[in-house]
């Protein structure tokens, strides 16, 4: 008997704090309701908003399109170099073919190697092609740091000049994942 009066006590204890809750809620409502502005008065406001933003967004605009265009004298590509040398490089799954020949019309009979050697504190352009599918030319140290790379894609030939300073084996991998056996897609430049 004790247990149920508890229980009933308890029921009606937590309908009591419900009730007084929701009462909360609706005189907040109605509150909200009576004492907000009139629509003339959100008018103005947002009007002043507006405004506001429309400053805001030209101000950056003009910011963003100052920046730019001074930012564009140190692009990192200076266009001014000449190369010093040409090799011309053809990806194929999975293999390279580097050579200073340029491209014949049929890709298949082009005469290239997988090692080349070249020298030292030279500008050299790499104008780079695929016979299947997109590789990425990738030039790699003897830390495995990259270096420079450029896309080969079919049908396409893709330039990249690059001067090597150092004298050493330099390692080129296709960054492209190109099927199978493309780990094994590796070629050697030798700077002398």
């Amino acid at each position: 008997m004790k247990h149920s009066v508890l229980i009933s006590t308890l029921h009606n204890t937590i309908g009591f704090i419900t009730l007084i809750g929701v009462a909360i809620v609706i005189f907040t409502v109605i509150f909200l309701f009576t004492t907000s502005q009139s629509n003339e008065d959100k008018k103005i406001i947002k009007e002043k908003v507006y405004g506001l933003r429309r400053k805001y967004f030209w101000g950056l605009t003009t910011l963003l399109t100052i920046g730019f265009f001074t930012s564009l004298v140190y692009l990192p590509y200076d266009k001014s170099e000449k190369a010093d040398e040409t090799i011309y490089v053809l990806s194929f799954q999975w293999g390279w073919k580097m050579a200073p020949e340029p491209f014949v019309s049929d890709l298949n009979d082009y005469n290239g190697k997988n090692e080349i050697d070249i020298t030292a504190n030279e500008n050299i352009k790499f104008i780079i092609t695929s016979k299947d599918v997109t590789h990425s030319f990738g030039i790699y140290n003897d830390k495995g740091e990259l270096l420079s790379q450029a896309q080969a894609m079919p049908g396409y030939n893709n330039e990249l000049l690059y001067r090597f300073e150092k004298k050493g084996v330099y390692k080129v991998l296709c960054m492209e994942y190109c099927g199978i056996a493309h780990a094994m897609m590796i070629a050697t430049i030798n700077v002398n």
